[in-house]
């Protein structure tokens, strides 16, 4: 590769590790934000249905073009580790992966992180580093590393792949957050119109019926008011 070349990656590599940063910490606000939304989402709604004389079970529905989903958990299960296959073994393993791999180790072993506020994390991290490592899946480790604050010390080609679709992903999941009633809802406090559009597909959906718009606003006025 061209000295250029290699100052044109470096270049994209700090771009892209900038946007990393930025969409991690918009995507780590709105999952704090979303359970506290949801709630808000579903108490309103539940005031609207009676104010509207609508009856019907209002968390069994779903919006029409609007994809719900309950708010964002984390359920880890910690699995024993099962065994590299004979094949798995004979891999010659690339030595950034193990250099990366025996740093991931050092910081997030159990004996290590014991008792500290993210010990659950870090335990998770170490044994999912090690499956990695074990079945050779070592692009793995690279996400591992970043979300644990390792420096990754990998070709910058690569390098620059990985963070580029991890950007992607998160992107991705920002969008599925932004669609859901409850953020839509809760995001167009004061847009009385886009508040009223929503509302009428929403009733529409659950009740096959159509409300007025002026019925729809003096509700939300309502809700805004309760």
């Amino acid at each position: 590769m061209s000295r250029r070349a290699k100052r044109n990656t470096r270049r994209k590599l700090r771009n892209i590790r900038s946007q990393l940063r930025y969409f991690r910490n918009i995507l780590d606000d709105m999952k704090s934000e979303q359970s506290e939304y949801y709630r808000e989402w579903i108490s309103d709604l539940s005031f609207i249905k009676k104010s509207l004389g609508l009856e019907k079970d209002i968390v069994s529905s779903k919006p029409s073009q609007v994809e719900h989903v309950e708010p964002l958990k984390i359920n880890v299960d910690i699995k024993e580790e099962p065994a590299a296959s004979e094949k798995d073994s004979n891999v010659k393993k690339p030595e950034w992966a193990k250099k990366l791999y025996r740093e991931i180790a050092k910081s997030t072993h159990p004996d290590k992180t014991s008792g500290s506020y993210d010990s659950e994390k870090m335990k998770q991290s170490f044994q999912d580093a090690s499956r990695s490592f074990n079945q050779n899946k070592f692009e793995s480790l690279i996400d591992i590393a970043l979300d644990v604050g390792i420096s990754v010390e990998i070709p910058d080609e690569i390098l620059l792949q990985k963070l580029t679709s991890r950007v992607k992903d998160i992107k991705d999941e920002i969008l599925k957050i932004e669609k859901t009633p409850e953020w839509i809802w809760c995001e167009s406090i004061g847009m009385d119109d886009i508040r009223v559009k929503f509302l009428k597909k929403i009733i529409f959906h659950m009740f096959k019926t159509n409300i007025d718009d002026e019925k729809i606003l003096n509700v939300i006025n309502d809700v805004d008011n309760n």
